[in-house]
């Protein structure tokens, strides 16, 4: 159960990556991880709080997504 875990984190992270890379992220790796963690945030504060962290976590990804992909836009 240990490894599926692990080989769907590795497959989620290389997925954010793909993404960054696609949307054109100056450090998509770095852009990928980033977003990972607020992923890995939500499942913790989630379970603690509801759906209230949300909301949040979504703004926080537009933030860091924008600024990750400012040079892409201009």
């Amino acid at each position: 159960a240990h490894q599926v875990s692990m080989d769907h984190f590795r497959a989620a992270r290389e997925q954010l990556r793909e993404l960054a890379r696609a949307a054109g992220a100056a450090r998509p790796d770095q852009l990928g991880d980033r977003i990972m963690l607020i992923l890995d945030g939500l499942y913790v504060s989630g379970s603690i709080f509801g759906t209230s962290v949300t909301d949040d976590a979504a703004d926080f990804a537009r933030e860091i997504i924008a600024a990750a992909t400012a040079s892409v836009k201009a």
